[in-house]
């Protein structure tokens, strides 16, 4: 289960999000690019990467974003 934080909740809450699904057919499409030899762990690196790649464009897509400098506010509060 992925946590995110939402820009529109007290600083600090996370919100959990079900998992991002992936169409069969972009599996398929992800495995018929890769080459003959790839290993496992590199096959999984990729799947893995493809779903964090959909769930950001899903973010984006429902404007949960912060502004650069919301960003840098934010990681210098973790420093403190």
């Amino acid at each position: 289960m992925r946590r995110r934080t939402h820009t529109g909740t007290p600083q600090g809450t996370i919100l959990f999000m079900g998992p991002v699904t992936v169409a069969k057919a972009d599996v398929l499409d992800l495995v018929e690019a890769l080459p003959d030899d790839i290993d496992i762990e590199d096959l999984i690196y990729r799947l893995y990467l493809r779903e964090k790649l959909a769930a950001a464009e899903a973010d984006i897509a429902a404007g949960r974003t912060v502004s650069a400098d919301e960003a840098r506010s934010q990681a210098a509060s973790w420093r403190k």
